[in-house]
C-alpha cells in the first residue's frame, strides 16, 4: 500500500514538473521568434506573434515580394510547382486578398524564405541574446529585452512586448 501511494505521489509530482516545463515563457517566445527569422521559417515566426502582427507582417511580405523583381522571379516557380496562380502576388483587390488562406500562407512562406535568406546572409555573423525580461503583476503582460550585435561588435538593444492571448505568450509589439 505504501509503495502504491509513493508511486502515485511520484506520478503526480512528475506530471506537474513536466507540465510546468512545457509552458512557454516570454523569453522562449522571443527566442523562437529570433530562431524563426534566422531560419527563414514564417510558420515558426507566425506562432510567436499576435494575429494582428501576423496579418500586417504577411501583407508587408507579399508587397515586398510582389514589387521586388528578384524575389518575385524566385517565388513564381515555387508557386507554379504548387499550382498557385502568380496573381497572388498582385497587390490589387484581385490579388492576394482574393485567394484562400491556405494559398496566402504558402505564398507568404515562400516569399518570407526568399527575403529572409538574403537578409540573414548579410547578417549571418549577427548575434542576438536575451538580456532580461519582466512579467507584469497581473501575469498577462511582459517585456523582453534582447541585444543584437553585428560582426563589427556594434550592439543595438530591442524591447519586445508580449501578452498572454488564450493562455499563450504572443508578441504584440517591437518585432524587427
Amino acid at each position: 500500500m505504501k509503495n502504491k501511494i509513493k508511486i502515485g505521489i511520484v506520478g503526480v509530482v512528475s506530471t506537474l514538473v513536466l507540465s510546468g516545463c512545457m509552458e512557454s515563457s516570454p523569453e522562449n517566445v522571443v527566442e523562437n521568434y529570433i530562431s524563426g527569422l534566422k531560419n527563414a521559417d514564417f510558420n515558426q515566426v507566425s506562432k510567436t506573434v499576435s494575429s494582428d502582427i501576423k496579418d500586417e507582417f504577411s501583407r508587408n511580405i507579399i508587397f515586398s515580394c510582389g514589387t521586388n523583381k528578384k524575389f518575385k522571379d524566385k517565388v513564381i516557380p515555387l508557386l507554379n510547382k504548387e499550382n498557385i496562380d502568380s496573381k497572388v502576388l498582385d497587390r490589387t483587390s484581385n490579388g492576394y486578398q482574393s485567394f484562400s488562406s491556405e494559398i496566402q500562407n504558402k505564398t507568404v512562406s515562400f516569399c518570407f524564405k526568399e527575403i529572409m535568406t538574403e537578409v540573414m546572409e548579410k547578417q549571418k555573423d549577427t548575434k542576438m541574446k536575451i538580456l532580461n525580461s519582466e512579467v507584469s503583476s497581473s501575469g498577462n503582460e511582459a517585456t523582453v529585452k534582447f541585444e543584437e550585435t553585428n560582426s563589427q561588435g556594434k550592439s543595438k538593444q530591442h524591447t519586445v512586448k508580449l501578452e498572454k492571448i488564450n493562455k499563450e505568450w504572443k508578441i504584440i509589439d517591437g518585432v524587427l
